[in-house]
């Protein structure tokens, strides 16, 4: 029993103690106090991690597969939140109309964050959602239209369009077309033996990028050229 260490523990997450308990009561007392307080639970958690650093991924992973909206930092010293407060909002806003780029999107993140994690969908419904918020622009006469077209065509033809973010060394449309090209396809999806599933932090990454680009689509930042700004 290491003794001293759970007394730190119990000092950094203010939790108070008897004096004089050996080390096995202190142990349970602790477990006890935790399993009455989830939050207590993860003071705890956070103050363990700050005197024996988690040098390996298990604590993360079990974390992520309870689905909750903790992890541990990247030091391994302490826990960390998966999602801040500035996303949390950003999505509820952007998934609030009820359009399919919108149902895409929350789906997109109930798989990114919600109780079981799943990758592969994370990346699947954020494809979705960006077709579903540029088919109408780009090509407007093919509901059908996949991101794999859509990119083409703007690669083909970028002029066809204007992009309200303009900088001197590349225009908007390539650098969208830039990104529509870092998140397709899906890498889980592939027909041949490179298939793969993407990593959590990969599937985060192409979901925030698909909020990106959905609020830019919103936001009238593309439009075809001939029509100028209201």
């Amino acid at each position: 029993m290491r003794t001293d260490m759970m007394l730190e523990v119990a000092l950094r997450a203010r939790v108070p103690v008897e004096s004089g308990l050996s080390g096995s009561v202190l142990m349970y007392d602790l477990i006890a106090r935790c399993e009455r307080n989830e939050e207590l639970f993860l003071d705890v958690v956070d103050a363990t991690l700050s005197l024996v650093p988690e040098k390996t991924s298990t604590l993360a992973r079990i974390f992520l597969d309870a689905g909750s909206v903790w992890t541990v930092s990247r030091e391994g010293d302490s826990l960390t939140r998966r999602v801040d407060s500035t996303a949390q909002e950003q999505i509820e806003a952007l998934a609030s109309p009820q359009d399919e780029s919108s149902a895409e999107l929350a789906e997109a993140w109930e798989c990114a964050y919600g109780r079981a994690p799943n990758p592969s969908d994370v990346w699947d419904h954020s494809i979705k959602a960006i077709e579903a918020a540029l088919w109408p622009i780009v090509l407007p006469q093919n509901r059908k239209a996949t991101l794999g077209t859509i990119e083409k065509a703007l690669q083909a033809k970028p002029s066809k369009w204007t992009f309200g973010l303009e900088s001197n060394s590349i225009g908007g449309v390539e650098t969208l077309h830039a990104l529509l090209k870092l998140v397709w396809p899906n890498p889980d999806r592939h027909g041949t033996g490179e298939s793969r599933t993407p990593s959590q932090d990969e599937a985060e990454a192409v979901l925030h990028t698909a909020i990106t680009i959905v609020q830019w689509v919103r936001g009238g930042l593309l439009r075809p050229a001939d029509i100028g700004p209201e």
